[in-house]
């Protein structure tokens, strides 16, 4: 498995403020201020990341709410090293405290379930992790209660491969009502993976910052399907060091996606991952007549949910 690229509290019904240096053309692209605008998450809505390590001490965290799972203390050893800059960068798209760096910081209010999967093998090369480690972490951070559970990694096609023991991780997330956001991968193919293929996961491809998929992403029939776009270009996170840097790749993208989930079920906590995954894909069981997937739409997927609700609530009364 490889990653998607080789390198890098408050009251959900409270205003809150996105600085504008937040409103970038790749949130934008997606509706993400619109979210962002109402919540910063609910600590209740816990999303896992399955990464590199992260820099947890880094400012940018400082009113960040990162716990780590499996065993380790899930930090970086060696900060210059590929993983750690991967997984800091990640983390800050979904958690970083708003405002204190050039990172997006979608969903600083919900518990991030910092689990590492790729070890810290050094700078430059691809960054890997084997299918029985990726297993256990999904069953690990669905046990601890994860919502949403970001996999910026991207099974290398390999059609002969059979991944059971991922297959069967995934299924344990669908039957405990989590939902994976995972990378389409960046190798260009038309090819999808055992995870991509999983009715548990909405898969994620890259579009650029006019709104154009990128070609470096994988596309299949699941991803047609089931899966949607986000920027995968043009996004700025933190490094290890303290910069910021402007990072390229479905990876980056999927931690958009899961940001969006978050913020979602966090505005709408009684539903469900079904619900949260029809309101992503805008409830369409979608034919593959093209190997895209649309632009994720966050504002859509706000009225979807709004509309939802509404009828839930007359069916009550």
């Amino acid at each position: 498995m490889r990653l998607g690229v080789d390198p890098m509290t408050a009251d959900a019904g409270r205003p809150v403020d996105v600085p504008p240096a937040h409103r970038s053309t790749s949130l934008n692209l997606v509706g993400l201020p619109f979210l962002m605008d109402q919540t910063v998450g609910r600590a209740e809505i816990v999303v896992a990341l399955l990464d590199g390590p992260v820099v947890t001490d880094h400012p940018a965290f400082v009113h960040s709410m990162i716990r780590t799972v499996g065993g380790s203390d899930g930090k970086c050893a060696r900060p210059d090293e590929a993983a750690c800059r991967h997984g800091t960068a990640v983390a800050g798209i979904l958690c970083a405290t708003r405002g204190v760096s050039e990172a997006p910081g979608i969903a600083p209010g919900c518990v991030v379930l910092n689990r590492p999967v790729i070890p810290e093998s050094g700078p430059g090369g691809h960054l890997e992790a084997g299918p029985d480690e990726l297993a256990e972490a999904l069953v690990e951070v669905t046990r601890a209660g994860a919502k949403v559970i970001n996999v910026s990694l991207a099974m290398s096609p390999s059609p002969m491969t059979q991944h059971s023991v991922i297959s069967r991780a995934l299924d344990y997330a669908l039957l405990r009502g989590a939902l994976v956001v995972a990378a389409a991968g960046n190798d260009g193919e038309l090819s999808s993976t055992t995870i991509t293929r999983h009715p548990a996961v909405v898969p994620v491809v890259s579009y650029d910052e006019d709104g154009r998929p990128i070609g470096h992403s994988n596309f299949s029939a699941s991803t047609a399907r089931r899966g949607v776009g986000a920027p995968g270009a043009g996004v700025r996170s933190i490094t290890p060091a303290g910069g910021s840097v402007e990072l390229r790749g479905t990876s980056f993208a999927t931690a958009l996606i899961s940001g969006t989930a978050a913020l979602l079920w966090s505005l709408f906590p009684r539903c469900g991952a079904a619900d949260i995954r029809a309101a992503l894909t805008l409830g369409r069981n979608r034919r593959a007549l093209s190997l895209i997937p649309p632009l994720a739409d966050a504002k859509a997927a706000h009225e979807y949910l709004t509309a939802k609700d509404a009828r839930t609530v007359d069916r009550l009364t």
